[in-house]
């Protein structure tokens, strides 16, 4: 491809960027508040935007590098409207455009992923993604090794915090469910690269030469198997029952997608055995986890098979009475839902008077497809299953028209998204998991484009749409200028909004951090200073500031009577600080009914030394039990 320098330096810019957004999963921010989440949504999203604006710029000047018909980027486009329109009509259209620093998700960051997707279909060939997918894997390895060496006690760039209880295993992601589903992907993929080493075992000849030598051929397969197996074995520690099931998922999925594409009749039956055998574990595993078992249940010293053994159906019962809560909040906005988001609302005015009422807050619905339908409604939902339709379409159409090596690391990507969509089903997002099915449902476009596989009797349109062909021919060249203007006055003002906010939030973050531990001393604190990193913390960026605010009703409802003795002036500027800051939350997110009954309890300590501070707890905790009548920290209230 002959590029001018600028071009070639645009194109390295879009690579390095790229390569860079894979280390993610290891960015920590120890002085911000939740340090897992935080430091990995800014460091993805600034590389995102540089990789957007880089590439909107080459597609300007270069007509090869410009968005191709793809009809799994119109649908991952589609669910960005959807989300957009649902928020804006949403219950708080700040929570729903910007999430909470604890998860840092929301439409932004849902459009920046759509943004990088789009950037890779356009920028990066068929041929080069299996460089990227290997990358990513050995990438995986890092995370698989911290995990092993944490499960043997070696603390490798994290503190001991970090460590969980029952033998389970965080390493950098956090939580033992995303390191689990991190490794299921990582391992379907490593095991694509083992298949692909040895082509003839998927039932085709080499295409690409990748075994021109045997004895490399069987060195570079034997690495991929360990990698594969470190994998697997990460999942299993991180003792998580949704990626195990997700494995699972996805190799059976690789069994049928062989069974459905592959010519040869013994690679069918093999296939076919494969995918029976783990639809049977599958199955099994199920039914194990809805048996009630008792606490002096045989353990074992994997941390998978010690929950299997050990389990309880109050995990079961929980999740359940979440997702019966996101069922019911359908019924009531059927069409956009709640806003994306504010699940919690869902589940506090919805969540039943047993089981709910004992369970910890889910701000999530611990699974992707009640979200989608309780906070996008029906076209949420529409739009979510559309997309995996697709996908599934592509895969067969896209697989049928390729041989060899290409066919199996696609099939084994389809694999991956299987395993993702079994995985989400009874676990929340993250921003590692994003990365993740971005890279795969690109890699998966990317391919369809290139084999022309994925949009059937492209060459025979429908009248209308011919029509509509037909007027854009005539003006190509406008609306040719037009599209190029739009997609970079939209990098432009994606990656101008990121150096706007990227610094305010980690700015906001950090001082929130100061706040939390200099308040959490049991002796010796500033009260004055507290207000200070509050204050900064809550300004500093305010569409992010209800969780600070919660952490500062936190503070001052617990240290309230010493605050009273021995700094009533300081209690008494706290208190006008809780006063204009709850204003603030009713204005941002007012049916957020665990803020509103922090608030009741809040003001009713208060209200033990300063009466007149009752009317507004009594206020607060009637606004709490409209909202959430069968929650227990409202049903305690004074």
């Amino acid at each position: 491809m002959d590029l001018g320098r600028t071009q070639r330096v645009l194109l390295g810019v879009v690579w390095a960027g790229t390569a860079l957004l894979l280390l993610t999963p290891f960015v920590l921010t120890r002085e911000t508040i939740f340090p897992f989440v935080v430091g990995k949504a800014l460091y993805s999203r600034t590389l995102i935007e540089i990789v957007f604006l880089a590439w909107a710029v080459l597609a300007y000047q270069r007509a090869e590098f410009r968005p191709q018909r793809s009809g799994i980027l119109i649908l991952l486009g589609a669910t960005l409207v959807v989300a957009t329109v649902s928020a804006c009509f949403g219950i708080s259209v700040q929570r729903s455009f910007w999430s909470t620093y604890e998860r840092m998700q929301g439409v932004v960051d849902q459009a920046h992923w759509f943004a990088l997707a789009l950037a890779l279909v356009s920028v990066i060939r068929p041929s080069h993604w299996r460089l990227l997918l290997g990358a990513q894997v050995i990438v995986g390895l890092g995370i698989a090794l911290f995990a092993v060496g944490q499960y043997y006690g070696i603390e490798m760039l994290i503190w001991d915090e970090t460590a969980a209880g029952h033998l389970r295993i965080t390493t950098t992601l956090g939580n033992p469910i995303y390191v689990g589903g991190y490794a299921m992907v990582n391992c379907l993929l490593a095991a694509g690269f083992f298949m692909h080493a040895f082509p003839s075992a998927a039932g085709n000849q080499s295409d690409d030469g990748e075994t021109r030598r045997r004895g490399w051929g069987w060195m570079i397969a034997a690495g991929w198997a360990c990698v594969t197996l470190l994998n697997a074995w990460a999942v299993t520690l991180a003792g998580a029952r949704g990626p195990f099931l997700g494995l699972l998922a996805g190799l059976a999925a690789v069994g049928v997608l062989y069974v459905l594409l592959s010519r040869s009749k013994r690679i069918r039956r093999i296939a076919l055995g494969v995918a029976g055998l783990f639809a049977v574990c599958a199955v099994l595993m199920v039914a194990s986890v809805t048996i009630e078992r008792s606490g002096s249940a045989l353990r074992a010293d994997n941390p998978l098979v010690d929950r299997l053994a050990s389990f309880s159906r109050t995990t079961v019962d929980t999740r359940l009475a979440a997702w019966e809560a996101g069922w019911e909040g359908f019924t009531d906005a059927p069409v956009l839902g709640w806003g994306p988001e504010n699940f919690i609302v869902v589940f506090g005015r919805y969540v039943d008077d047993s089981v709910g009422a004992r369970m910890l807050v889910h701000d999530h619905a611990h699974s992707k497809l009640i979200e989608e339908i309780a906070t996008k409604g029906v076209l949420g939902l529409a739009t979510y299953v559309a997309l995996w339709v697709a996908i599934l379409v592509v895969l067969l159409r896209t697989g049928r028209r390729l041989q060899g090596g290409g066919r199996v690391l696609l099939l084994f990507a389809g694999g991956a998204l299987a395993g993702q969509f079994v995985h989400r089903l009874t676990s929340p997002d993250s921003v590692d998991a994003s990365l993740l099915f971005t890279l795969l449902v690109a890699f998966v476009a990317s391919v369809a484009v290139a084999t022309r596989g994925e949009v059937p009797g492209a060459d025979r349109l429908s009248p209308w749409r011919q029509r509509l062909a037909d007027l854009y021919d005539r003006n190509r060249r406008l609306a040719g200028l037009g599209g190029r203007l739009v997609l970079l006055l939209a990098a432009v003002a994606l990656a101008g909004g990121g150096a706007y906010t990227h610094p305010a939030i980690y700015s906001s973050a950090k001082a929130g951090s100061l706040a939390v531990v200099t308040g959490a001393r049991t002796e010796g604190f500033e009260p004055r200073r507290v207000r200070a990193y509050y204050a900064r913390a809550i300004h500093g960026f305010t569409p992010l500031a209800n969780k600070p605010r919660m952490q500062l009703f936190e503070f001052v409802n617990h240290h309230w009577r010493a605050l009273r003795v021995y700094a009533p002036g300081e209690a008494a500027l706290l208190m006008h600080m809780v006063d204009a800051e709850a204003r603030q939350v009713l204005r941002t997110e007012p049916e957020n009914w665990e803020l509103i009954a922090l608030l009741a309890r809040l003001y009713h300590r208060a209200g033990t030394t300063d009466p007149e501070y009752r009317e507004s707890a009594v206020r607060y905790a009637e606004a709490a039990r409209r909202l959430a009548p069968n929650r227990r920290e409202v049903r305690s209230l004074p």
